[in-house]
């Protein structure tokens, strides 16, 4: 049995005595007991307990309703309240206090325990809730982007230090003011018309698009940002987050093409980090909405528990026996334990880990995203390996949502490179996008389940040559000439940036790019030759 440490708060002897015993005798730890609102109060600073059970009705100034709401203030300590009062006045004021659970006294074993069981894994269930939402926080306030959440009324939810980088504004100035305070006045009316609709719908045109538009700091300065926007809903509610970059100085120097080119890849890649936070916020949220669900019918079962005297009483007054009720009780209690067992086990920790595995996940493409965005104007060695891992983690979760599996084969006389590494990364998750949208388009037209990415690195002569092979939908033959071109894209609303920008970068580096595709739904292969200066 656990040794959970208890604390009672407790002026009438008998009652003392028996709370005292049981507990004992069910394997707790009474840690400390109070007679008074005021000693309880003490003695929860003091003593730390894991749970305390206080009786609502004490003697003195202050009753037990009002020394649990002040512990509550100060210590993260859950309470159950001890009562032989029922009546609908002192109900209310305790539920005021979010209590872990009722006793009614005089209270059986069975009751008591259950009770405590319940209270104690909802407490644990809610820290692990808050660790995890404060470790998202933490990674939040790491990146220099702005991160801003809203509701559907527009008003703000979340600021991270990096809005408070972008637009001046401290955290306290802006929780829930409307969003429309980081714009320019033309721009509002239409902003929160917008906000109306998606809030109706569910859905953004806008969402997953990289965006540039202007916002307005502090300070009324006028400046240019690219936003990143996605919604979600939880339950009846929607919710909006952005990840928005001041692109001032980008502005000034997007006249040279090589800049433009790499922002370019940034931006592209920026769409694909989103929609892999997105999916994995939206796997933690559905994990916790779990976890507060099953806290409720922890709740449920405690106060059903709790209500089990005076059932007891009514089946005692029909004739019942002792006896014959206690059979009854034999049958239910168990299965009360099962069920509780279930919930501790399979609801609360196979959920912590995988909201864990979740954050983990955030970190880690955040990271990529944040070390990839940073322009390199030399080469630098580094085993190429590792380049493509990068490139299929940062897109992981699109990849296996469209069931694409993905392999890499390196010739074993291929091991360093020296490359400018971000512009190579970002050539790579441009061509694994490309292959995964073509297998998209392949799977809207035909009954293909899944889909294949295969990555090939071999040494031809003196050059370094990297294929990348789908079996998408392949490609016209009489575009082939076009698809490197500025603008063009085979896609309704491509941006024609990606595969010309891994032109530019390729040709930079005195290297070819072609694509070689039997026609329409025959798959395509993109391959990419560089130079032996660009081999270690």
């Amino acid at each position: 049995m656990t040794n959970n440490r208890i604390m009672l708060v407790e002026d009438e002897e008998i009652t003392l005595f028996d709370l005292e015993t049981s507990l004992k005798d069910m394997g707790y730890e009474v840690i400390g007991i109070a007679k008074s609102g005021l000693d309880a109060i003490s003695m929860a600073k003091e003593k730390i307990p894991d749970l305390i059970i206080i009786d609502i009705i004490l003697k003195g100034d202050m009753d037990g309703i009002e020394a649990a709401t002040e512990i509550n203030s100060n210590l993260e300590i859950p309470v159950i309240y001890l009562t032989a009062h029922g009546d609908y006045e002192t109900l209310e004021r305790a539920k005021k206090t979010g209590p872990f659970g009722y006793i009614i006294k005089p209270f059986k074993n069975e009751e008591l325990n259950g009770t405590i069981q319940m209270a104690l894994s909802k407490h644990e269930a809610e820290l692990e809730l808050r660790k995890n939402s404060d470790e998202l926080i933490l990674i939040a306030n790491s990146v220099h982007d702005a991160i801003i959440t809203s509701n559907e009324n527009g008003n703000i939810l979340f600021w991270n230090a990096g809005a408070k980088q972008v637009f001046g504004y401290d955290e306290s100035e802006v929780i829930g003011k409307p969003l429309t305070i980081l714009m320019p006045k033309q721009f509002q009316s239409s902003h929160d018309a917008g906000i109306k609709r998606v809030a109706k719908s569910g859905h953004s045109k806008l969402a997953g698009q990289i965006l540039e538009l202007e916002a307005a700091r502090k300070n009324g300065e006028i400046f240019p940002i690219e936003m990143s926007l996605s919604t979600w809903k939880t339950g009846k509610s929607c919710y909006f987050a952005a990840v928005i970059r001041d692109i001032s100085e980008r502005k000034i120097l997007e006249e040279k093409e090589q800049y433009a080119a790499f922002q370019s890849g940034v931006a592209e890649m920026s769409v694909t980090i989103l929609h892999n936070i997105g999916n994995a916020i939206m796997g933690i949220s559905h994990r916790a909405s779990k976890m507060v669900e099953a806290s409720r019918e922890l709740q449920q079962t405690g106060e059903i528990l709790g209500g089990m005297k005076s059932l007891l009483e009514k089946k005692r007054t029909s004739g019942m026996s002792d006896q014959e009720i206690l059979s009854e009780l034999e049958k239910i209690l168990p299965n009360v334990g099962e069920r509780l067992q279930e919930l501790t086990k399979d609801v609360f920790a196979q959920n912590s880990q995988t909201i864990a595995d979740g954050v983990e996940h955030i970190s880690e493409i955040i990271k990529l995203h944040q070390d990839a965005s940073h322009q390199e104007t030399n080469s630098v060695q580094f085993k190429i390996n590792t380049l493509f891992d990068n490139a299929i983690a940062i897109q992981v979760d699109d990849l296996q949502k469209c069931k694409i599996k993905t392999s890499v084969t390196i010739d074993p006389k291929v091991r360093n490179v020296c490359f400018p590494r971000n512009q190579l990364l970002q050539l790579m998750i441009n061509l694994i996008k490309n292959s995964r949208e073509a297998i998209q388009k392949r799977m809207e037209t035909e009954s293909l389940q899944g889909g294949e990415i295969g990555i090939i690195v071999a040494l031809r002569g003196d050059n370094l040559e990297i294929r990348v092979k789908d079996n998408g939908c392949g490609i016209n033959p009489e575009i082939k000439d076009s698809i490197f071109q500025h603008g063009f894209s085979t896609r309704k609303r491509g941006t024609g940036f990606g595969l010309h920008s891994a032109a530019n970068f390729v040709q930079s580096l005195h290297g070819t790019i072609h694509i070689e595709s039997d026609g329409v739904n025959q798959g395509a292969e993109m391959v990419v030759n560089f130079p032996d200066s660009c081999l270690e």
